[in-house]
């Protein structure tokens, strides 16, 4: 009968118990954490957004270098009618 009273008591306030006991270890380890621990300053020479800049431009400058022209969708759409040897020929007679 006691050990239903106690289990039955621990069931219902366990919680109300745990959270305060859970707020105390949580302040005490941030606050040691915070005393022990070494700041370390991580610096980047460049923002990441600048980074990004650059890498765009540089895959524009290779993509220009490269002169990769895709049709647009009216050309494609246009050739599909041809058959490939004229497709072939209106190519080159672009460049």
């Amino acid at each position: 009968m006691v050990v239903n009273l106690i289990a039955s008591a621990a069931r219902k306030y366990f919680p109300v118990v745990m959270l305060p006991v859970a707020i105390v270890v949580g302040v005490a380890g941030y606050t040691i954490e915070r005393k022990f621990r070494k700041q370390k300053v991580i610096t980047r020479p460049k923002t990441v957004a600048e980074e990004r800049e650059e890498r765009m431009l540089k895959e524009l400058a290779g993509e220009q270098s490269q002169k990769l022209q895709q049709p647009s969708v009216l050309e494609w759409q246009a050739g599909r009618g041809l058959t490939e040897r004229e497709r072939l020929r209106g190519d080159q007679s672009t460049e």
